[in-house]
Formats: C-alpha cells, structure tokens, sequence
C-alpha cells in the first residue's frame, strides 16, 4: 500500500515525493477502514484553490482527529502550512507569508450584454 500512495503522488505531477515518515503506514490503515480521504484527493482539492505543490505530507492525531498537515510551495518560492481535516477535508489551519495573494483567482462573471436574455 506504501508504494502506491507513492506511485499515486508521482501520478499526480507532484514534482518529487513528499516526504511521509512513519504516517503513510497509519493513513493506509486509516483509508481501509474508511476513517480518512485519500491524500490525493485532498491535494487535488488544494491544488484548485493554491497554485504550487505538495512538498511533504504527514498524517497527525490532535487529541483524537487525525489531520493531515501538508507543506505546500507556491510557485514564487513562498511555502504555506495546511492543516486538513482528515476525514471530511476541512480546512483548519493555514499559515504563511502574504496569504492574500496567495490563491487563484476566479474570473469574475461575464456581464450580460444589452439584449441578452439569458
């Protein structure tokens, strides 16, 4: 199961591996038993609101909610905190340099032209 969280993270144009520690043990067990997300979709997740990539993931137990705490480097070279819910997603945590310029922007919705009857 290790090796395919790896092969997964890779698949996902990760750029490297993130570094897991003895927590990739724990989130397979974890994802078995149907307790937490798979950190891909997560990432997957992130990635649509943060440009940038994953550097290092870790599965960590806070008094009884397991969180996945995510290193994230943006693509000016800034890196980002992420604490995640691990069995919903929920952001509980972010920290890091300048975060309000920090996230994509979403085009504003195109003005209805005169005559328009949408």
């Amino acid at each position: 199961m290790p090796g395919l969280a790896l092969a997964a993270a890779l698949a996902l144009g990760l750029g490297g591996v993130p570094a897991w520690g003895d927590s990739q043990d724990r989130a397979a067990i974890e994802r078995g038993r149907g307790r937490i997300l798979a950190l891909e979709q997560l990432v997957r997740q992130v990635s649509a609101l943060l440009p940038g990539r994953l550097l290092e993931a870790e599965l960590d137990d806070d008094d009884g909610r397991l969180e996945y705490e995510l290193k994230w480097l943006l693509p000016d070279g800034r890196r980002l905190e992420i604490e995640l819910d691990a069995r919903d997603g929920t952001w509980l945590s972010l920290q890091g340099p300048r975060l309000e310029t920090a996230f994509r922007r979403t085009p504003a919705p195109a003005a209805a032209l005169p005559g328009d009857k949408r």
